[in-house]
Parts: structure tokens; sequence; C-alpha cells
């Protein structure tokens, strides 16, 4: 609520300052000019950011936040020039750097508020709408330090370093329902820093920059869940990563899970629409091995693809063969609306249960088993039907709706339903 000043706040801050002068002064300003202003601030401000902060002046250097937003400011100012921006060279941004912290310098009793204190409330009816909980903010103000509130329309998010963190929560109940709730201890945090740097400073072996070649081909899969994990591991996934709606992975995350497999060609299959982007700029930067990126939006697709894979094929036989399989699958899935909300012809209200194919809203229903019923009526002429049950759901429930689909389609059709142990979705539905 405070922040201190050298940081990249201070930079934003005193670069709008600029552009607001700039625009008061001619409010003709164009847009390439306004951004001039905007970057000369920027700049002006980042270089007194050692003049603010005393780390950053004991240590020579400037707040790398800062750097970093100045940098942004211009890569847009070059796009705006239609000139690409080309950043400097590792090596020149590796020199600045002075060591790692030195966390044994600091004794675990200066601290003054010894618990980290987060947690986000679903807000009651009396407190809907914005700026409505000022009262809990003076209250966490008057137990502790480091605060962060954010009193939004629906829910409020609190953050205090306290040494009551029972207090908070006793507080932050009177003003709606805890969603999420998260304490640490800073002293524990404190030891656990100064052991896990005595175990950074023991002499390591180097690991292998990439996997030896083993085999001609590998995959790297994106999915959530234990289940549908260990599915895509059955049929042939060298390489798992924990990502998809709501949790893309980063580009590292993708280079890294591509450098442990040990093959000549590694198949990336995002299983995400979001995270196709990501995938293809992972296989751009890679250069000591080739990498493809099979465009599976959905873990039906990447499954399906994964079935379909010729281990004796050639490379592009491999890739035709896979995109045809995908591109010969329904996927169906069944989730929750996280806010009220309008989408074509449905009025949707939070909590609702959305039936989704490909992507577009089927159908709403109160409850996830009515609307994973009315899914059925969509599976006409399938002849396989494989429904990956979430974690919210009993293996009764999913059985019971595994035989409501063979009634359903009738026998010429195989239904398998399998444990896929995935967040938000109940049911993830394959048909082919």
């Amino acid at each position: 609520m405070k922040p201190t000043e050298g940081t990249i706040l201070t930079v934003m801050r005193l670069s709008g300052e600029e552009a607001e002068k700039a625009y008061l002064a001619n409010k003709e300003i164009g847009i390439k000019e306004l951004f001039d202003v905007v970057l000369r601030g920027a700049e002006d401000a980042l270089a007194q950011t050692p003049e603010m902060l005393p780390v950053l002046k004991q240590t020579g250097v400037v707040d790398a936040g800062g750097a970093g937003f100045v940098c942004v400011l211009k890569g847009m100012v070059a796009a705006l020039e239609g000139n690409p921006y080309v950043a400097e060279e590792k090596k020149a941004v590796e020199s600045e750097v002075k060591g790692a912290a030195d966390f044994t310098e600091f004794n675990a009793e200066d601290i003054k508020f010894g618990y980290c204190t987060e947690c986000i409330v679903d807000k009651n009816e009396k407190y809907r709408g914005e700026d409505t909980s000022g009262a809990l903010y003076e209250f966490i103000k008057s137990i502790g330090d480091s605060a962060v509130f954010v009193d939004d329309e629906e829910i409020i998010k609190l953050h205090i370093h306290t040494n009551d963190p029972g207090a908070v929560l006793t507080k932050a109940i009177e003003f709606g329902s805890l969603a999420t709730v998260k304490i640490e201890n800073m002293r524990n945090q404190h030891t656990e820093l100064i052991a896990d740097a005595a175990a950074e400073a023991e002499p390591v072996e180097a690991e292998p920059e990439f996997a030896p070649i083993e085999k001609k081909y590998g995959f790297v899969s994106v999915c959530m869940g234990e289940g549908i994990s260990a599915m895509f591991r059955d049929v042939g996934v060298d390489n798992i990563i924990t990502g998809g709606q709501t949790m893309n992975p980063s580009t590292q995350n993708i280079i890294d899970a591509v450098m442990k497999t040990p093959a000549e060609i590694v198949f990336i299959l995002p299983n995400n629409k979001n995270i196709c982007m990501v995938a293809n700029q992972a296989a751009q930067i890679i250069t000591e091995r080739r990498v493809i990126v099979i465009p599976t939006e959905t873990v039906p697709q990447g499954m399906s693809a994964m079935i379909a894979y010729n281990p004796d094929g050639e490379v592009d036989d491999v890739v035709a063969e896979m995109k045809e399989a995908m591109g010969m699958v329904t996927s169906m899935s069944v989730t929750y609306a996280v806010r009220d909300t309008q989408i074509d012809r449905f009025n949707i209200k939070k909590g609702q249960f959305l039936g989704l194919v490909e992507g577009k809203i089927a159908c709403v229903s109160g409850d996830s088993y009515s609307c994973a019923k009315q899914l059925i009526r969509g599976m006409t002429g399938a002849m396989y039907i494989t429904v990956f049950y979430g974690e919210g759901v009993s293996a009764e429930q999913a059985e019971q709706y595994g035989a409501l689909i063979s009634e359903r389609v009738g026998g010429g059709c195989d239904v398998a339903v399998l444990y896929g142990g995935q967040p938000l979705y109940d049911y993830v539905i394959s048909v082919e």
C-alpha cells in the first residue's frame, strides 16, 4: 500500500506524469510523439532510481524492474516506427550481476511480524461492490505491516505481515466466506533460505544441456490431471508439462521438457489453443534438435494423435497421420462459470455448469451431471467415446454417466470411462 520509491512503480509513475504534461500542453499530440515523451520520462526516472533506493546506489546499478519497463517501452516505440528492436547480447546483462543475496547477514530475530498472511474473501451481499470494506483494511493495517488490499466488486484479496493471523481471518469472515487462505512462518522461511544457500554453494556436476539421443522420435505433452498424465505416458509421451486452461506453461518450461527428451525429433502436443503459440516459440528457439508442434487444442485431440503415431514412419507421414487423427475427434467438456455473464443465447450465473463442444457453450445447467447428460444429444454416429472424469467426480457417478452414454448411442459404439483427475473440468469427453 506504500510502495518504496526507486522501483518499477516509480519509473511508471514519473513516465506517466510526463505523458500527462505533454497531452495537456498539446491535446493534438500524435501517438508516436506521445510515446517518445513516455520513453524519455521513463529513462530519466530509471537513471534516478539509485538516488532513491540506497541498496541500488551501494551496488552501482539501476532498478532491474524499471530497466525491464524501459525495455518494453523501447519495443513499443520501435513497433510504432516499423522497426524491430534487437535485445542486447546476454553477456552484457550478465556483466551487471553483482552477486546473490546473503541471507546469513539478516537475523531472524529482527523480523517484527512473523507470519505472512494472505486470503481471498468471497463477499457476502452486504459488502458487494467496490471499496465497501474499508473497515477491514483499517483493521489489518493496525496489526501488521506490508499490507496489500484489493477491494473488488465480489472479492477481497489481502496480504499482511502480522503476529496474529487468526485475528486477520476472524475479521475477514465478517465480510464473507474464505475462498483461499495462506499463512507462512517467515522466521522458518529465513532458516530454509540459509540452508538452501548453503546447499547451492556445494559443487555439483553440471547436467547435460540436452539428453543424449537414444531414438528417432520423442514426445512432450501439456496436460493436467494425474490420470490423464499417466495415459499420455502409457501411449508413448516422454515428458509431461503440467498446464492447461488457466495455467499456461512458459516457453522455458517447454524448452526444458524438450531438453530432457532423448530423441532426434521431438513432437510437442500443446493440447490447448492458448498454449500453441508458446510451443511454437519454444520450437523456434531450440536449434540442437528438430522440434515439431502438432497443434492439438484439446486433450482428446492429443490422445487421438498419439494413438495414430507410427514409430516406423517417415517424419512427414507421421505428422500427416497425427494431424488427420486429431481432426477426426470431437472434444466435449463440462466446467463451471466463475462469474455472471451473457454469451450468445445463454444468460449464465456464477456457479452454473457449462457444457462445451469444441470450446463453445452448448448447454448450461445447475449441476454437473445434468449438464453432462445434455451433451449426449451431440453423440450420434460415434464409434469410440472416452470419458475422462475429473477430481471432483466419484467413480460411481462417472460409471453411471458411461452407462447412460452406452444406452443412448447404442451397441455399435465403444464407451470407456477413465479417471483423468483434471481440475476445473468434471468431464472431458472424446468422441470419434
